[in-house]
């Protein structure tokens, strides 16, 4: 998943979450997700149900209100935020990049009726806290990680369950894998399209890029790779968590530029990616460019030694001390949704439009893909009609 969440629906209708036979009968309310969920977030829902059910059974969810029965999971924009009431509360997580077209100020004010925001960046959540005046909590997209992530991690490296891998094992794993390099994502980025045609086209080394693959086909090409580069699509870019951690799951590690959320860098830095330029200075929006010489010039022989330990570090992601630390902050999060269970009679000062909106006008220019130049263009005229009708002077002042 993301692929930047351009997901279509408008009708959403609420279907029951699987529950787990053995923690059925443990206290909390139950999980449920809409359609959106079901078209476009099915990886992302089974394993968000699992990291749920495995909080219940360790009493995460014993502190909610016993009238709280429903919790229903807002993945995107056309999922519909219902009233709350003291049995159903919704929770929001947010998997977008703040300059995504499709948070205009219409989902934001959806956004603040939830019960809970959440959202896979600090980075992020700082901003909404600010921006929206409300509570965030950060929950790791690696809670919606499969619940069979460990055996996938062994299974593609060829470690036996049980066994730690060596430096020599990551060694030998570097040099049998037969790719050097592999992109995947949206190509209608003209950056990506020229750093593509250049580095498929750079001698002595095999170089591939995929604008169109998913499925069982992405995650075979993914184990073939020495390395995974990823570029970023949009400006102001927290680091692609979504596009990040299915690479390494493969036990493959990834190249790419700093993002725009340097405690997300520091962290992965440490997982299994390797960064290609300085870190950006506390709290900037920004993010770096990748450069083709940045992936041909980590591919030569006395650059090995980084590939193959960040290879090695891949094993850190389905390590035990993350695999706590990730259930200990969806613990976290879950007691804070149980005490903010919000009483349906609750209301919010109301937003005021943003004075600027967040995708730059530059994504409207003919350099764009055309579904991003569409996406610009509505969302600016939106918020143009918005302050419009701000402007009005009320029919009793005239």
């Amino acid at each position: 998943m993301m692929m930047m969440m351009i997901a279509h629906a408008i009708v959403v209708v609420v279907s029951a979450s699987p529950a787990l036979s053995d923690s059925s009968s443990l206290s909390g309310p139950q999980f449920t997700y809409g359609t959106i969920a079901d078209n476009y977030f099915q990886a992302n829902k089974r394993g968000l149900t699992a990291s749920f059910e495995n909080a219940r059974r360790n009493g995460c969810l014993s502190e909610c209100p016993p009238e709280l029965q429903t919790v229903r999971v807002i993945f995107h924009r056309d999922d519909e935020v219902k009233a709350t009431s003291s049995n159903v509360q919704n929770a929001w997580y947010n998997m977008e990049i703040l300059t995504s077209a499709w948070l205009g100020h219409d989902v934001r004010q959806r956004m603040r009726k939830a019960t809970a925001l959440w959202d896979f960046s600090p980075h992020n959540c700082n901003y909404w806290r600010k921006e929206l005046q409300v509570p965030c909590e950060v929950l790791p997209l690696s809670a919606t990680d499969p619940p069979d992530v460990v055996n996938t991690w062994h299974e593609s490296t060829g470690v036996p369950r049980g066994s730690v891998m060596t430096r020599e094992d990551a060694s030998e794993l570097v040099h049998r894998r037969p790719i050097d390099a592999v992109f995947f994502g949206n190509m209608g980025h003209p950056q990506r399209r020229r750093t593509c045609n250049e580095l498929t086209r750079a001698p002595g080394v095999r170089i591939e890029c995929h604008g169109a693959l998913w499925g069982a086909a992405l995650i075979a090409k993914i184990r073939e790779a020495k390395l995974v580069f990823v570029d970023y699509f949009y400006d102001e870019c927290p680091l692609l968590t979504h596009r990040v951690n299915q690479v390494l799951r493969q036990g493959v590690p990834v190249l790419m530029p700093h993002s725009a959320d340097a405690e997300l860098d520091r962290e992965y830095a440490s997982l299994g990616v390797m960064f290609t330029n300085a870190a950006a200075p506390e709290g900037r929006l920004t993010r770096g460019q990748l450069r083709p010489s940045d992936v041909t010039s980590i591919l030569q022989a006395n650059n090995r030694n980084r590939i193959v330990d960040a290879t090695l570090a891949t094993q850190n992601y389905i390590g035990p001390e993350r695999t706590s630390a990730i259930s200990n902050t969806t613990c976290a999060v879950l007691r804070s949704l149980c005490a903010s269970a919000r009483d349906p009679e609750t209301t919010l000062i109301p937003l005021r439009a943003p004075a600027h909106h967040p995708l730059p006008r530059k994504y409207e220019s003919h350099h764009y893909h055309p579904s991003v130049r569409a996406r610009a263009k509505s969302a600016r005229a939106q918020l143009a009609a918005l302050r419009a009708r701000h402007r009005r002077v009320p029919s009793h002042a005239a």
